[in-house]
């Protein structure tokens, strides 16, 4: 009873933990992808949106929509696939990722729920002894946790969100041994 309990225990902070931060980089990419493709004071911003979202919906992670209309932007950019793609990859960075966690961290809401899910899942995968505190710091002024370098690392790591790259830089190494594995889990986040 105690191993069947202990199963479910890790399976549901693990999953919420893990599913927290998918949705967390999920909304990240669609700001950065709306920014990119908004805000240019066009009447059919929201479609020209809509449009890149079902493009680069592959290469992105994104689930396709419905949308009826195609891209009528008269700004030529809008219509540059590779424009897009590096624009959206200037913005979308390791370090916009942790900015994100940190924001979420920081919101006096959700915050404490999402450190908790993290530390229960850092603490299952890596055991009763691992030191919460190399992976967050504290701030007393204002109440809350956030995610620092080498925790960021750590936590992205073990969920399957960071390859590392071999010596001929053609070999990629993750989690699973496979590259494959760690090119559908990035193309699934990233």
């Amino acid at each position: 009873f105690i191993a069947t309990y202990l199963f479910m225990k890790q399976g549901n902070d693990c999953n919420s933990a893990e599913q927290r931060i998918i949705e967390i980089i999920t909304d990240l990419k669609f700001e950065i992808l709306k920014d990119i493709t908004t805000g240019k004071g066009e009447m059919e911003e929201i479609e020209v949106f809509l449009n890149w979202r079902n493009i680069l919906s592959k290469e992105l992670g994104f689930e396709k929509v419905t949308n009826l209309y195609g891209n009528m932007s008269k700004v030529p950019e809008l219509h540059d696939k590779k424009y897009i793609i590096e624009q959206f990859f200037l913005r979308f960075t390791y370090k916009a990722i942790i900015e994100e966690i940190n924001k979420y961290l920081k919101d006096r809401k959700s915050g404490l729920n999402l450190f908790n899910q993290l530390r229960e899942y850092l603490t299952n995968k890596f055991g009763e002894e691992f030191e919460i505190s190399n992976v967050f710091e504290y701030f007393d002024d204002e109440n809350y946790f956030q995610i620092n370098d080498e925790g960021s690392y750590i936590l992205l790591k073990s969920m399957g969100y960071l390859c590392t790259i071999g010596k001929n830089n053609n070999e990629v190494i993750n989690n699973d041994k496979t590259e494959q594995g760690c090119f559908k889990k990035i193309c699934a986040i990233l």
